[in-house]
């Protein structure tokens, strides 16, 4: 994965080297060219912390005040996840990782919720059919 930004030459982005700024971040997650074993992550602590982090509108100061980003700041983003090299920026590969693991974790909490209410709207249907009961009720008793 390849996340890339074009800035206009000479807008004083990050990499000036080149002559055209550009904000690149690349990610290949190959079992090979990965460094030791993948540790299991929460999904649900992770779910929490994303509905924690605060995210707003933002633009580079290089660029015209016409344009809007969305997304939260790297600082926030390193702090609830300690993910990534530093706090300036964020790589696409974390913040992927986030946003799929809190997709795979509401997917899980939606489809225990269904069969929560499959099973109460069973058991509501179940009450709600009239049995027949042996012997007298009691208005007939009387």
């Amino acid at each position: 994965m390849t996340c890339t930004e074009d800035l206009p030459a000479g807008a004083g982005g990050p990499d000036t080297a080149s002559g055209v700024p550009r904000l690149t971040v690349n990610s290949h997650a190959d079992p090979q060219t990965l460094a030791g074993s993948g540790a299991p992550v929460n999904g649900f602590e992770i779910l929490d912390k994303v509905s924690a982090l605060p995210v707003s509108t933002w633009r580079y100061h290089w660029e015209p005040a016409g344009i809007r980003h969305l997304g939260p700041m790297s600082q926030d983003f390193k702090a609830a996840f300690g993910l990534g090299r530093h706090d300036t920026s964020i790589d696409c590969v974390d913040i992927n990782g986030v946003a799929l693991l809190a997709i795979q974790a509401l997917h899980r909490l939606i489809n225990e919720l269904r069969e929560e209410i499959d099973s109460l709207q069973s058991a509501a249907r179940e009450s709600a059919t009239p049995t027949s009961s042996s012997g007298p009720s009691a208005s007939q008793a009387t």
